[in-house]
């Protein structure tokens, strides 16, 4: 399949990759999604979810919402070592934890 991909787009006309991908539509930086909490397999919990991750969107570049998915994540851990939940790193970069419940997400916090 990925030859195959490779293929077209050598036969496509020259120009810039990323327009030829992207179509005609407005060019848009990426936005990073974070694992901020785990659930699932990755925690010992009731929780159906197996992610729970952040979005930090509306940023004017990749690098501001990079750092703000970072200070989420660091004061979100700094919460939980107050609280006595930080329960370690999860597989996947998350905190497993077990304060999560089925039917609030994340109880009363």
């Amino acid at each position: 399949m990925l030859g195959v991909s490779l293929a077209c787009l050598r036969a496509a006309p020259p120009g810039t990759l990323w327009k030829h991908i992207a179509g005609d539509g407005p060019a848009s930086i990426p936005v990073p999604q974070m694992n901020i909490l785990n659930g699932g397999a990755h925690a010992a919990s009731n929780v159906d979810i197996q992610e729970f991750m952040v979005v930090p969107h509306g940023f004017d570049s990749f690098s501001q919402a990079l750092r703000a998915g970072v200070e989420i994540y660091h004061s979100l851990k700094s919460v939980l070592k107050t609280e006595g939940l930080l329960g370690g790193i999860g597989d996947e970069g998350g905190f497993p934890q077990t304060f999560l419940e089925k039917r609030t997400g994340l109880g009363s916090y």
